[in-house]
């Protein structure tokens, strides 16, 4: 464990978090007994004095006592002690796009940004140049903010990765109660038609909607369709898995006006593929890409993750090559995070700073070849737990960006969210207000009135809905 003691606990989730960057794996708590405590805050009279013990060495730092002031004065500690400078510096959060927004509001030019972002906040200058042409591509569209964004979820997946910690159940074992689960979803969302019919875009995600028969993904995509207007740009389904996906569901999907598909190898390698538990091919992804693009589709995406296990360089090299083949109008490249719930958390073995050493030159593999072949950031955000503190980043080559995701990720337009494990946000006055449906499809199969009833209350005002 590693304990820190404080003279008062304003910043105690501060510090919790911070600490965790150096000790992802570790259990980081606040301590009662100072003598028992790694880490040490005591204020003095104009100033705060930080004290750090490592390996029966001690450091210690003063500073102003300011929340990113004592973030420096604790990294200057662990860099001296030989931990590597996090590529992101003192910033923590999944959102340092606000952060850019902010500087660009204030008027900053691009320069006074970049050193802001590398001096104040300590940021690598690759990380604050990609922070500020993501901003830079999405600030045309958050300039038009409010416009609603549904998302529905369908929680079943073919097979469960060893990464995943979303709310995903094996279809297999819950065949006979996907019916029961999507009579309570075209439930919850047949009293909100106000809703879809202001929606500018829609994602259908999961687990893997594709996982659904082709009865199944007909009817819930031909009830969507029926209840949009023209006034939705864009229509999204996250198909993922080439092993669920048939000719009759990509017909189904274009009949029904979907514009945009993900079919996500993650790796272009079968071993790894084989080790993370997908069950499919590379060759699979493949056909299933031609076969899409075949068919007109708008976009299409591909998902890659960096540092899956037992990848290397190499390996990196290998599924950019396929890329560069294929050319899918977007890709989101995932930095690996590996969170409680994932199969992959029970093994261990992942140390952060041998992970960074290993994930960032496959990053920079990914990022050049994707320039090369001509993509764009559009869109980024940071998870907890992510491998060598790094990012998730979403790139476009022609012109497609995925409205929902720059959206759902600046939070600068009300999300109306249904189905199991699905979170809704509504803004008023620049206030967020969440409701999370449970993520247990029984409790959710169970609960559904009570869900209808709290959604309704934060859909609506008094029975009207809420103007933007």
């Amino acid at each position: 464990m590693i304990g820190f003691w404080m003279e008062d606990d304003r910043r105690r989730s501060d510090i919790q978090a911070f600490l965790r960057i150096f000790f992802p794996f570790e259990d980081v708590q606040m301590v009662d007994d100072s003598e028992l405590a790694d880490v040490r805050l005591y204020n003095g009279s104009k100033e705060l004095n930080v004290w750090v013990r490592h390996n029966s060495s001690i450091y210690e730092r003063s500073g102003s006592g300011d929340t990113f002031d004592l973030r420096r004065m604790l990294l200057d500690i662990y860099m001296e002690i030989t931990f590597p400078k996090p590529s992101w510096g003192i910033l923590m959060g999944i959102r340092p796009t606000k952060l850019v927004f902010k500087m660009l509001e204030k008027g900053y030019g691009n320069n006074r940004i970049i050193t802001e972002l590398t001096d104040r906040y300590m940021l690598d200058t690759d990380k604050a140049t990609l922070l500020l042409d993501v901003c830079k591509a999405e600030k045309s569209f958050v300039a038009e903010a409010g416009k609603s964004q549904i998302y529905i979820g369908i929680p079943f997946c073919p097979s469960r990765c060893s990464y995943c910690s979303f709310a995903a159940y094996e279809a297999d074992k819950y065949r006979d109660e996907i019916p029961a689960y999507l009579d309570c979803l075209y439930k919850e969302m047949e009293g909100f038609s106000d809703v879809f019919k202001e929606a500018e875009s829609v994602y259908i995600g999961g687990g893997t909607p594709t996982t659904l028969d082709e009865g199944q993904l007909d009817t819930l995509l031909g009830y969507v369709a029926g209840k949009v207007s023209d006034k939705l740009k864009e229509f999204t389904v996250e198909a993922g898995r080439p092993d669920t996906i048939t000719t009759g569901k990509l017909d189904a999907m274009r009949r029904h006006g979907v514009t945009r598909i993900s079919i996500n190898p993650q790796s272009f390698n079968d071993v790894t593929l084989k080790k993370i538990g997908r069950n499919h091919t590379a060759n699979e992804v493949v056909e299933v890409f031609n076969a899409a693009k075949g068919m007109g589709f708008a976009s299409v995406n591909m998902d890659l993750i960096a540092g899956l296990p037992g990848e290397t360089a190499a390996e990196v090299e290998k599924t950019m090559d396929k890329v560069a083949a294929l050319l899918p109008d977007n890709v989101t490249v995932h930095t690996l995070a590996i969170k409680r719930a994932a199969k992959l958390s029970e093994t261990g073995g992942y140390d952060t700073m041998e992970a960074r050493s290993e994930i960032e030159p496959m990053l920079r593999i990914i990022y050049d070849r994707l320039s090369d072949l001509g993509y764009k950031p559009y869109y980024l955000y940071r998870q907890k737990q992510m491998l060598g503190q790094f990012e998730n980043v979403g790139f476009e080559r022609s012109g497609t960006p995925c409205l929902y995701n720059i959206h759902m990720i600046e939070e600068t337009s009300p999300v109306y969210a249904f189905g199991a494990g699905t979170v809704s946000k509504q803004i008023t006055s620049g206030k967020i207000t969440r409701q999370d449906n449970p993520k247990n499809i029984h409790a959710y199969i169970s609960g559904i009135d009570q869900i209808i009833a709290k959604k309704q209350q934060l859909y609506y005002n008094n029975g009207k809905q809420t103007k933007r």
